[in-house]
């Protein structure tokens, strides 16, 4: 593929990944909060990566890497899932090799570096027309959980700065890690009460 077919591409691949960023300027993405991610999420779930692979994707007469996720599904907040066996499973595809994927550099800043092994809360944004897909407002819409079960704390890329702004929810803090059960109950109650 030609460079400038190429650079054509990745334009168009940037756009879809920031398709929930409408507004933003050029060179940043336009912070969300949480009610605006849920609104705009094809799927909502928190879950383990347990496999990722490179793949390509045909995209104007070329081809281009990418990277598929699989996760098997904890909790399913929005969207549709697969089950293998027995198994609730996401698969979402994003831009870039999977040495870019393993060692955090992305095509696209911003975008969430996600390790096998990892339990996530993630709000994937709809895939683009070539298939390809982000989380919503990239770091944003991806969720680290840590802590003791029952104690589990959730904080995205940018440690939550703004991810309540201009919402109704009293007592939560305008940054820094928050309890993974009060951000699930919220969650449900801005998608009517889940999947």
């Amino acid at each position: 593929m030609g460079t400038f077919v190429f650079r054509k591409v990745l334009v168009s691949l940037l756009a879809v990944a920031l398709l929930c960023a409408a507004g933003a300027g050029a060179t940043s993405v336009l912070q969300m909060n949480l009610e605006t991610m849920c609104a705009g999420a094809h799927q909502i779930f928190r879950g383990t990566i347990v496999d990722m692979y490179e793949t390509t994707i045909e995209v104007g007469g070329g081809t281009l890497p990418a990277v598929t996720y699989v996760a098997e599904v904890k909790e399913a907040f929005a969207g549709d899932f697969e089950t293998v066996k027995g198994v609730t499973v996401a698969r979402f595809t994003v831009v870039g090799t999977l040495k870019q994927h393993q060692s955090g550099q992305h095509p696209i800043p911003g975008l969430p570096t996600l390790e096998i092994g990892g339990d996530y809360l993630l709000l994937v944004a709809p895939a683009g027309p070539v298939g390809l897909t982000a989380t919503m407002g990239l770091g944003q819409g991806c969720f680290t959980i840590s802590g003791k079960p029952g104690e589990e704390t959730a904080v995205n890329a940018i440690g939550n700065a703004g991810l309540f702004d201009g919402m109704s929810a009293a007592g939560m803090p305008s940054s820094g890690p928050v309890s993974y059960s009060t951000l699930a109950d919220l969650i449900h109650s801005l998608i009517g009460g889940g999947a």
